[in-house]
């Protein structure tokens, strides 16, 4: 039995509940801050509980971060699904007891479509546009008095990938960022948690979905330049963070982000002084 599977007990330690059944408990909570009805709710329990199932390491995640991670998506209304953002599994370092310890905890991280599906949500966006760029692509960019860019896409043998660029349309003006595939894998590499020692683990989405996290990578680049609507602000701060929210939680279901970042940055145990 996994330690999802697990039986958990609740502050007053009077209940245990299955995380699965954590999960089904929370589906009236969930509906409220997805402010639809029911059926949304479900949908997104269902996800998550699918995800447990089909990733080992996520269903032997807390349950406290678990639940963390779930609301923390449920709070920006982004469903954990198509690149939209993510709840995986990471090996945080505490100390218990005066000792070192491994517990593998859930993280929320934010996905490049969530980010698009977010700066649509601003008043004054137009339009956003992206490209990843290959060796034989034609791409010239100027930025300056005048920004220019122009890319066409070869049509026989591209080549490798060399670079990602993203343009946002705001008030009319046309904004764009460019970095070289190189500059976003070692961005990837110093910020992410799911980098150690130059190495992504196999659940990382920078793996799985290289070009989304590169994109990603370079529109928060872009974002440094743009009229960013709160949610947009609230959702980099939320990117890759651990929270608990306990198992008898009181607190109000729209201040889920409020609560503190869980996350310990030590990727090796410190040396005892």
């Amino acid at each position: 039995m996994n330690q999802a599977e697990k039986l958990t007990q609740k502050a007053d330690n009077t209940e245990l509940v299955s995380v699965p059944n954590l999960i089904q408990n929370s589906i009236p909570e969930l509906s409220k801050m997805l402010g639809e009805d029911e059926g949304a709710a479900i949908r997104f329990a269902r996800i998550i509980t699918t995800d447990m199932r089909t990733n080992p390491k996520l269903a032997n995640c807390s349950p406290l971060s678990l639940m963390g991670a779930m609301f923390t998506a449920a709070e920006l209304k982004l469903e954990p699904v198509n690149g939209r953002a993510y709840i995986l599994p990471f090996d945080n370092k505490r100390k218990i007891d005066g000792q070192w310890k491994t517990i593998t905890e859930a993280q929320f991280v934010l996905g490049y479509k969530g980010i698009v599906d977010l700066f649509y949500r601003h008043a004054s966006a137009l339009s956003l546009q992206w490209g990843v760029v290959h060796k034989n692509d034609h791409f010239e960019f100027s930025k300056g008095s005048e920004n220019y860019l122009n890319h066409r896409r070869g049509f026989e043998e591209r080549g490798e990938k060399i670079a990602y660029w993203v343009g946002a349309k705001v008030n009319g003006e046309f904004l764009f960022e460019v970095m070289s595939y190189d500059e976003c894998i070692e961005h990837g590499h110093k910020h992410s948690k799911s980098s150690y020692k130059g190495k992504f683990n196999d659940s990382s989405p920078w793996i799985k979905s290289e070009d989304s996290m590169c994109l990603k990578t370079v529109l928060i680049q872009l974002s440094k330049t743009l009229p960013l609507s709160v949610e947009i602000q609230r959702a980099l701060q939320a990117d890759e963070t651990t929270r608990h929210v306990p198992v008898q939680f009181d607190v109000n279901t729209d201040q889920i982000l409020e609560l503190p970042d869980q996350t310990n940055w030590e990727k090796d145990e410190p040396d005892e002084v």
